[in-house]
């Protein structure tokens, strides 16, 4: 997936920062307490590093954001709490439209293991990942996302990788 990014990146001359250094992702105080997502110094830390990556094209305005938190972070006591409330919610959702796909994935994975097709679900995914930038259109072609916002939903070509 980071080698798809990375081209399309490239293609589109896009501003990408990279965040799964070890110093971001090993650094606790970046993130929230349930560890999936940042906590706000951590997205001062991106907020700078998106503005670093700016500033370097003249795209800037202003001085970068400071990466030191305006408020304290919240207590051990508040921290379970949230988890307990806004955490429980998150996970409810979560478990009807993500988990169950990421079951089938995983599911596939086992199989194509207990199979010793592993190879092959692997060879599949770099084809999909490599193909799927030839599916788009080149830099600069009338009607694409350079020219204007589309006014319905895209089509998206899919990639299965799990059979």
């Amino acid at each position: 997936m980071n080698a798809l990014v990375h081209a399309l990146s490239d293609r589109y001359d896009a501003v990408h920062l990279h965040l799964a250094d070890r110093s971001r992702v090993g650094d606790r105080s970046l993130w929230s307490p349930d560890r999936l997502h940042p906590a706000e110094r951590g997205h001062r830390t991106v907020a700078a590093g998106f503005h670093a990556l700016l500033a370097a094209r003249g795209l800037a305005l202003g001085a970068p954001p400071g990466l030191e938190p305006r408020q304290p972070p919240p207590g051990r006591l508040d921290s379970w709490r949230r988890l307990a409330t806004a955490g429980t919610g998150r996970l409810a959702r979560r478990s009807t439209d993500l988990l169950p796909q990421l079951m089938c994935l995983a599911g596939a994975e086992l199989w194509h293991r207990a199979c010793g097709t592993g190879a092959h679900l692997d060879r599949r995914a770099e084809e999909a990942l490599r193909s799927a930038p030839a599916a788009l259109p080149p830099r600069g072609v009338p009607g694409t996302a350079e020219q204007a916002a589309p006014s319905a939903p895209v089509a998206v070509a899919r990639a299965r990788m799990e059979g």
